[in-house]
């Protein structure tokens, strides 16, 4: 275990404690003190342990080694990773996989998560690109008790398990607990300045104007990109109407490949590097900006809005009333289509197949785990990535903060949050009607009824022209033409972020593998760091 980045060191009597995060409600001395008197007696009592893992609220992993026993767990988005192998029947635990290379051993690649990672950013399950290196998964536990090695999941996100409430109801519960989420996000940062990324979406302006709405001063905002962009140009009107302090830090595609070259973005890379998904860019160049310049106090705490439109409903999958609920191959497709299409040239029927079978072993576990109804595929797709893209892939943004020294929240990750929206009935969730019908109506800060949400706008001039003008071209050669040809030549300058940078425009023009976006080049420059190749996954 390393104690840099946010890691902290403890000792119980005979006990070692390693932890990172936050606990809310709790002390987290007292969580320490009932996990070591659990794992100190002669038989431990499983339900002990999984009835106060499931009642912690926060953002967190912790590690305990006593003379007999090993146990540790991650959250329940598994927002801080851990990593696990067996050396010569000995249970190892780090939160750095890359030092689980013990007595310098050969160890292999796992070309299943290589293949799953090319294709989606991630892996599916417990693996890494490790073969003997396994991580834990959102929700889950691990003791060591001498030879034995146990795993276990203590919390799965259950959008089956309904309870039929009127819209009414549903949206008193809701202020209600957000509200407190917020109380209490305030009440564990202490004091300290809250730092929140700023857009023009809904969920950091819940954040912000929740913060008003319980007159919290000591906050700052900030957004990136152009000045000119509707994403910057809203979140400083909501910013000036909250009258929060408002930072601007200016990105373009120069400024994001300058960064992107520097020795200190390596270290990035090495730092965030899991195993088990590529790195995330888009915020990297925004902190170290902040950070660079001391732009916000060196004890700040950054707040996001992930994963406010997953939770809400935002990526429920659309079933016809014609499937049938076992039809786990539609599902399958559907989830494919969604989330395993960063490369054209991998999305082969081999390759389909083998995602299709894995993902089917996953449905397979949670069928046989919990009495799903009838009619609710989407909500097994909703579990499926909560457990994969949710955790394992838009959490890993929080690295950003941590390698450059700062504490982050993430209130709409909330255990609490999490409990009220597995159980919203699905025609409350679809289109995030509930949620967005709730903000507007509430109108916290007075933000929510005259300023636009997620308009998305070229922020050069002469490219949104130029654009335009070829659009109106290919009128005559129809709309699926028209898609693909702006998909090649202009979407390297669409992402407002400008992590595109990271590959040179001409080399993402002349490449006929598909990528879809700027996470498959990513994804490409990450696996072939390591000398993964594709024609090695297509084989």
């Amino acid at each position: 275990m390393t104690k840099n980045y946010g890691w902290s060191n403890y000792f119980i009597n005979d006990s070692a404690i390693w932890f990172k995060g936050y606990i809310l409600q709790r002390k987290k001395e007292e969580i320490f003190q009932e996990l070591v008197s659990y794992l100190k007696k002669g038989s431990i009592d499983r339900i002990d342990i999984y009835e106060l893992c499931n009642y912690i609220r926060g953002h967190f992993s912790i590690v305990i080694k006593n003379k007999n026993n090993i146990f540790c767990m991650v959250d329940k988005v598994r927002s801080i990773p851990l990593f696990y192998t067996n050396d010569k029947d000995n249970v190892i635990i780090s939160n750095d996989p890359l030092i689980l290379n013990i007595d310098g051993k050969d160890y292999k690649y796992n070309m299943e998560a290589a293949q799953e990672i090319a294709m989606s950013g991630y892996t599916i399950g417990k693996k890494t690109l490790i073969n003997d290196i396994l991580q834990l998964n959102a929700g889950e536990y691990l003791i060591s008790s001498g030879e034995e090695l146990e795993v276990k999941h203590y919390y799965t996100y259950c959008p089956w398990k309904i309870n039929k409430r009127n819209k009414k109801d549903l949206k008193a519960e809701l202020s209600y607990i957000l509200k407190n989420i917020i109380k209490d996000m305030v009440k564990s940062v202490n004091g300290r300045q809250i730092v929140v990324l700023l857009s023009a979406g809904y969920d950091s302006r819940l954040i912000i104007s929740g913060l008003k709405e319980l007159n919290i001063e000591n906050v700052i905002c900030f957004s990136y990109g152009s000045i000119k962009s509707f994403e910057v140009q809203t979140a400083k009107i909501v910013a000036e109407r909250l009258s929060y302090k408002w930072i601007h830090i200016p990105l373009s595609l120069s400024i994001q490949k300058s960064t992107l070259a520097e020795s200190l973005c390596l270290d990035y890379y090495i730092f965030s590097d899991t195993l088990a998904n590529s790195p995330i860019l888009h915020d990297y160049a925004a902190i170290r900006h902040i950070s660079r310049h001391k732009l916000v106090d060196s004890n700040a705490v950054f707040v996001n809005g992930n994963s406010g439109d997953f939770i809400t409903g935002g990526h429920i999958l659309d079933f016809p009333a014609t499937i049938i609920d076992n039809d786990t191959e539609y599902l399958t497709n559907k989830i494919i289509d969604k989330h395993y299409n960063l490369w054209n040239s991998l999305k082969t029927n081999i390759n389909v197949e083998k995602i299709k079978d894995r993902l089917k072993n996953e449905i397979a576990e949670l069928k046989k785990e919990y009495q799903i109804p009838d009619n609710h595929l989407w909500a097994i797709s909703e579990s499926l990535e909560w457990a994969g893209r949710q955790s394992k892939f838009v959490t890993a943004a929080q690295r950003s903060y941590e390698f450059f020294g700062y504490e982050w929240r993430l209130p709409l990750w909330d255990p609490a949050y999490m409990s009220f929206w597995e159980n919203v009935p699905k025609e409350y969730k679809t289109k995030q009607c509930l949620y967005k019908e709730l903000l507007i109506e509430n109108n916290w800060g007075g933000v929510w009824k005259n300023i636009e949400v997620n308009q998305f706008q070229l922020t050069s001039t002469s490219i949104r022209f130029i654009r335009l003008f070829l659009k109106l071209i290919f009128i005559v050669f129809g709309k699926r033409k028209w898609q693909k040809f702006d998909k090649k030549y202009f979407w390297y300058f669409l992402d407002q972020t400008y992590a595109t940078a990271n590959t040179p425009y001409f080399k993402t023009l002349f490449n006929f593998d598909g990528a879809r976006n700027r996470n498959s080049w990513i994804v490409k420059r990450y696996l072939n760091n390591k000398k993964i190749n594709f024609s090695n996954i297509n084989e």
